[in-house]
């Protein structure tokens, strides 16, 4: 994400986010305490998951918590990835967030169109820019836990793979955020 871009939503460029959290010791920080750190500067839940996000990679430390991304070989040579989240949240919160485009856009900026809702348990969409797929799973854990599963399959080759894998982890850990609101 650009500067301009960074800078547009939360009134600081990567650069100033990094010179506070730097000045305030956030280099000894987990990503808990930085989202709660950013909290003191009137940043909006999302953002600071986006920043938090965002310094740990500046930090070199980016991969974790990183979930495991699964790559698997599909039918005719094309690629796959999943990324999971458990969310604190109900089903019904989960999947609101993704069906409804209001609560979507807060996190996933991109105008889809389902192809496929099973009410609750799973939604698919095709992928513009190449024409893979994308499916998100929803299992509920407990009364207010949730797995949310997203996989994107027919991908073209191993740059795709990593690519996407860092779009959607990074996508899930936006929706966390909104879920979970971490106003800590």
């Amino acid at each position: 994400m650009s500067d301009d871009a960074v800078a547009s939503r939360t009134g600081k460029t990567w650069r100033e986010w990094f010179d506070i959290l730097d000045a305030a010791g956030g280099t000894g920080l987990e990503r808990r305490e930085i989202i709660t750190l950013l909290g003191e500067h009137e940043v909006g839940p999302v953002w600071r998951a986006m920043v938090a996000s965002g310094y740990e990679r500046h930090l070199g430390r980016g991969e974790a918590p990183k979930p495991v991304a699964i790559v698997k070989k599909a039918a005719a040579g094309s690629l796959s990835t999943s990324v999971t989240r458990t969310v604190s949240a109900t089903l019904l919160a989960a999947y609101g967030a993704w069906e409804r485009p209001t609560r979507r856009k807060r996190f996933f900026p991109e105008e889809i169109t389902f192809a496929t809702r099973a009410d609750g348990k799973t939604l698919r969409f095709g992928w513009k820019p190449d024409a893979s797929r994308v499916s998100i799973v929803f299992k509920p854990l407990s009364k207010t836990r949730t797995q949310v599963t997203l996989s994107h399959d027919k991908l073209k080759n191993p740059a795709d793979v990593d690519r996407l894998n860092t779009f959607w982890t990074e996508t899930l850990d936006h929706m966390q955020a909104l879920l979970e609101k971490t106003d800590d």
